[in-house]
């Protein structure tokens, strides 16, 4: 008989295929640990003169340069407020043409918050497909306005 928890994980894994945007799973630290769906479009397919001969999973290093910014600014402010973090229309230009996104931080504390480091799932969301979820912090991200990012 067939253990449960394998066709568990099969289910999970179809779930996460055909439902999930494309993200990426760090660690407290903001380094990959799993990826999901195709991220060609968020990160470089190859090392960039300032990483070149240092290999890294550090989120900053691996992603393209019109998502360093609202990446970063993203988890840094899901890490400080502890609440999850949802900017709408950010800019990336990919294969010679521009596609906007929404960018989704999702903060999971596995455990006791004082004790358990967090983690974060970093999702690219099509704005057509995805929900909106009920977020506390939804932010409109606008690289013209870096630091006075507008809350609603």
């Amino acid at each position: 008989m067939r253990d449960w928890r394998t066709t568990l994980a099969r289910v999970c894994n179809r779930l996460v295929d055909c439902y999930a945007p494309p993200c990426l799973v760090l660690n407290a630290y903001f380094q990959v640990q799993h990826s999901f769906g195709d991220l060609r479009s968020f990160l470089h397919t190859c090392p960039s003169e300032k990483t070149s001969g240092k290999a890294s999973m550090h989120i900053q290093d691996l992603v393209v340069d019109d998502l360093l910014i609202p990446v970063s600014t993203a988890l840094h402010k899901a890490a400080e407020a502890k609440k999850d973090v949802l900017y709408t229309n950010v800019c990336v230009r990919h294969a010679h043409e521009e596609i906007h996104i929404n960018l989704r931080v999702i903060g999971v504390v596995d455990g006791d918050p004082r004790r358990t480091p967090m983690m974060f799932v970093v999702a690219f969301e099509n704005p057509k497909t995805c929900r909106q979820a009920e977020l506390t912090n939804t932010l409109r991200f606008d690289g013209q306005l870096l630091d006075r990012q507008e809350e609603r």
